[in-house]
């Protein structure tokens, strides 16, 4: 369901064990969700212009980094000063982090509820998967899933998946913070919001994004950093 999207970084000479997150969802369970809707951080304003509200949340925590106290025994300042110096690297690195649950009402011609997640980027891959179970498991009647990924990378996996379709946007830069093109994000949500709004509906959301993606885009010529 979601690519995971990062770059290898050089073995951090300070990180003694590998952080596992600590990944919890609340959700106020909603009548079954007709569609789901699955969208980075970079294209968030897609979510963003729609009428929605919060339904739930997604948090990743890291428990090793609660605590700056060192270890009972003889007291070394520098051993301290050392530690302490590691864990506010690491929690710049891996931030604790609130995904919220978005129910978006009256779509769909019948009227049923879509739920919606803007993923942000994360730069642990374990956090990722783990963010990527919980959110697969909160609407398993769902007509169907839309997840929107500015990485062509994602297509190299599509013949190992069943029952999921992928959209590729135009975009280039670094993985989680892609610069995407315009166009491709009001064409790719031409065709999401064509299978969960009425044409109406479709119609009222594509001129409310569209007036807010041109307005970002004012001050460039091949693309945005949403």
């Amino acid at each position: 369901m979601l690519a995971a999207r990062h770059i290898m970084d050089d073995e951090d000479e300070h990180q003694q064990e590998p952080l596992i997150p600590q990944v919890h969802a609340t959700f106020e369970k909603a009548d079954s969700f007709g569609h789901v809707i699955i969208v980075p951080s970079t294209m968030a304003v897609i979510v963003q212009t729609l009428e929605k509200f919060v339904c739930g949340n997604i948090s990743v925590r890291y428990s090793q980094l609660e605590s700056t106290e060192s270890i009972e025994g003889e007291f070394d300042e520098d051993e301290q000063l050392y530690s302490a110096a590691n864990i506010g690297a690491s929690r710049r690195k891996y931030p604790d982090t609130d995904i919220p649950l978005y129910t978006i009402s009256g779509a769909g011609s019948a009227g049923a509820p879509v739920l919606a997640v803007v993923v942000p980027h994360l730069t642990n891959p374990i956090a990722e998967k783990a963010v990527a179970s919980q959110i697969a498991v909160l609407a398993p009647s769902a007509k169907s899933w839309i997840a929107l990924s500015p990485s062509v990378s994602a297509l190299s996996k599509a013949d190992k998946l069943n029952d999921i379709g992928l959209l590729a946007l135009n975009s280039e830069g670094h993985p989680g913070f892609e610069k995407v093109d315009a166009d491709a994000i009001m064409d790719a949500t031409t065709e999401v919001f064509g299978e969960i709004f009425d044409p109406k509906a479709k119609a009222s959301a594509l001129k409310k994004l569209s007036s807010v993606v041109r307005k970002i885009n004012s001050s460039s010529t091949s693309g945005m950093y949403l």
